[in-house]
């Protein structure tokens, strides 16, 4: 069935429902938008991870051109949050050294 066809279809059966009805079908529809948009979210916070994971362990982007962005250090923070993970520390051990006088004025 066409979309079209199918819409006509959908609108004739609504006419027939009482009012509970609808409010249950249009709960339906609202769940079912948030579902879709849960999936959606989880195939980018898992395309985040794995550009994250593939910098960690290779000290570079995957793509230089996409590199992470601030929003998506973001969505990793909320991520190792709800995980109940720390961030790595140690990233950069050893590029610099913190001096003896820093908390000097």
């Amino acid at each position: 069935m066409n979309r079209i066809k199918l819409r006509n279809n959908l609108t004739e059966k609504l006419a027939f429902l009482s009012e509970e009805q609808l409010n249950l079908i249009s709960q339906l529809v609202d769940e079912f938008n948030l579902s879709q948009d849960f999936f959606a979210n989880k195939e980018k916070e898992e395309k985040i991870l794995k550009k994250w994971q593939y910098l960690l362990k290779n000290n570079r982007e995957l793509d230089e051109s996409q590199p992470l962005s601030d929003s998506d250090i973001k969505i990793i923070c909320q991520i190792l949050i709800k995980e109940n993970k720390t961030r790595p520390g140690v990233i950069a051990n050893g590029e610099f050294t913190i001096p003896d006088n820093f908390n000097d004025p």
